[in-house]
């Protein structure tokens, strides 16, 4: 699984379906990763999904 270092550079259709697939806003990811660990947070579980 891809994880950019900037997700807000996200393309818009990608931002849309994974809102949709989350039951989200799309706004609602644009505060993704302000929390410093999130991100790393993320990508732990991530890893172990895989």
């Amino acid at each position: 699984m891809f994880v950019p270092d900037d997700v807000a550079s996200a393309p818009p259709a990608a931002v849309v379906r994974v809102a949709e697939r989350l039951g989200v806003a799309p706004a609602a990811l644009r505060l993704y990763g302000k929390r410093d660990q999130t991100r790393s947070d993320h990508l732990g579980l991530i890893a172990k999904y895989l």
